[in-house]
């Protein structure tokens, strides 16, 4: 059985789409798109918005234990 990890925190607009890109090449969206995204922008967050994924947050810099 697949466990996607519970938080993915993304800190740019780059490494948003790479993520989204890797999940799809190696049929990982299905599973990760179960998981928590704390966005580190409402841009950033956006990308996730218009690819379908669900659990989007956003935070600030320096409070992700606090999200934990």
């Amino acid at each position: 059985t697949s466990h996607p990890p519970d938080i993915i925190f993304v800190y740019s607009s780059r490494s948003a789409e790479s993520f989204i890109e890797i999940t799809k090449n190696y049929t990982l969206h299905p599973i990760m798109t179960g998981s928590k995204v704390m966005c580190i922008s409402e841009k950033v967050a956006s990308i996730f918005k218009s690819k379908g994924w669900k659990k989007i947050a956003t935070f600030n810099p320096g409070d992700e234990l606090l999200n934990l």
